[in-house]
């Protein structure tokens, strides 16, 4: 017995000699270093993330939604173009209109204002004193498309003290977007202003800003926004009217309004004494409208018929004081969409002439458009195109007048490039000459 216990105790020692050391898992130290340190990256990704997300927010997505559903472009202002009405229906109108006449025994002074030119000496003093407030109170309703701009501009004198000076000119409510209100005036008050205003029938002043302009004839359009107008104001002031002025005859009873006078809102009656007139202007030729109102050199302004509508603008003259002149508003209304709708006026720099049939014949010239100067430093000069040259195609299509050649010019903007074919005289006669001209700007 003795034995086996001491058996035992032995094996139980030999077993607690190879038994396996019990361990006892102790738990990792906490790295507060290592811990800050990813929480500042994971900041810094979470930064670096929102930037890159506000970025393509910012830039991608509008040009997303651009392509997707694209924002409506404003739409542009069509000015139709007018055409001359035949001769024989204006024989036949006016023969009606003598028909009627006859068939009443006595004209009110309405129909001799409407139909007939200012023979105030012929009327009784009675009937001469209606007319004139007829006259006037369509020049009064007229007024209200009138409009004053200033231009303040700042120089210096003789000891560099800066003073300011304004110059001012009358304007022509010629649109209403809805949003912007569109005026034609003279651009020689606005170029180099600081400042401008315009200043409406009411008496309200809002600033105005160049929408664009033209070298060549002078003229510019201002826009206002219409939200920066009073709804008394927009409820007072009214659209112009640009008339068919290649109708218009010698007789026709005109208003002169704007500034004609030097004094704004001047309204003067008068007829039209001449339409066959002309100016040569660069790339254009205008007809002129004659009048018997006398005009100082100062002043400016428009051309209204007895239905208030627009048939020319005011040119000045050189003389001191003279009679009014006008350009013929259908003439123009190819520019003035051209401004009002902010585009640039293409330019070659050509004074033209239209050789006609009966001219042609006479001195044996080609038919077509006569260039009788170019203009230093123009497109046409670096194209090559000379005086006594005669335009007779522009971009395979024929030009036959000046019409034709103003318009072909007006289908390209500046930058563009024109194929023109002149007919060049030579030692052998004239001959064909094909010329490129890259369109300009008139500043």
């Amino acid at each position: 017995m003795q034995d086996q216990e001491e058996k035992e105790t032995q094996e139980e020692e030999k077993k607690e000699d190879f038994s396996f050391m019990t361990e006892k898992i102790k738990e990792k130290p906490i790295n507060k270093r290592k811990i800050v340190s990813r929480i500042l990256l994971t900041l810094l990704c979470a930064v670096i993330f929102g930037i890159v997300a506000s970025l393509v927010i910012a830039f991608l997505v509008p040009r997303l939604q651009k392509k997707i559903t694209p924002e409506e472009q404003p739409e542009m202002i069509v000015i139709p173009r007018d055409e001359r009405i035949p001769e024989t229906e204006s024989e036949s109108e006016s023969e009606t209109e003598t028909e009627t006449e006859e068939s009443t025994e006595e004209p009110s002074t309405e129909e001799i204002a409407s139909t007939e030119p200012l023979e105030v000496a012929d009327l009784l003093p009675e009937q001469q004193q209606k007319l004139r407030k007829q006259l006037y109170a369509i020049g009064e309703e007229a007024n209200r498309f009138i409009v004053t701009v200033t231009g303040v501009k700042s120089d210096t004198d003789w000891f560099n003290a800066v003073y300011s000076s304004e110059d001012k000119a009358s304007g022509l409510i010629v649109a209403n977007t809805g949003d912007e209100i569109l005026i034609v005036t003279e651009n020689s008050v606005i170029r180099g202003a600081e400042t401008t205003t315009v200043t409406f029938v009411n008496g309200e002043t809002a600033d105005a800003a160049l929408k664009g302009a033209d070298g060549v004839t002078g003229l510019a359009v201002l826009t206002v926004p219409v939200q920066a107008l009073k709804e008394e104001t927009l409820q007072e002031i009214m659209t112009a009217t640009l008339a068919n002025s290649l109708n218009v005859t010698k007789g026709t009873t005109v208003l002169a309004l704007g500034s004609p006078l030097g004094t704004n809102y001047s309204i003067l009656a008068g007829s039209i004494t001449g339409t066959g007139d002309s100016i040569f202007l660069a790339d254009a030729v205008f007809t002129v409208f004659q009048t018997d109102i006398i005009t100082a050199n100062s002043g400016n302004g428009v051309l209204v018929n007895l239905e208030k509508e627009v048939i020319g603008f005011m040119r000045k003259e050189n003389a001191s004081v003279g009679t009014i002149s006008a350009i013929s508003v259908s003439e123009l209304k190819s520019l003035l969409e051209k401004l009002e709708n902010g585009l640039d006026v293409p330019y070659l720099g050509l004074y033209i002439s239209t050789v006609t049939k009966s001219i042609a014949e006479e001195y044996d010239l080609p038919q077509g458009v006569y260039i009788n100067s170019v203009e230093m430093d123009s497109p046409g000069m670096e194209a090559n195109l000379l005086s006594g040259d005669v335009i007779v195609e522009i971009d395979g299509a024929k030009v036959t007048d000046a019409e034709s050649y103003r318009t072909a010019l007006f289908e390209h903007v500046p930058g563009d490039t024109m194929r023109i074919v002149v007919e060049r005289l030579g030692s052998e006669g004239y001959t064909k000459v094909s010329c490129t001209a890259t369109v300009g700007i008139c500043e």
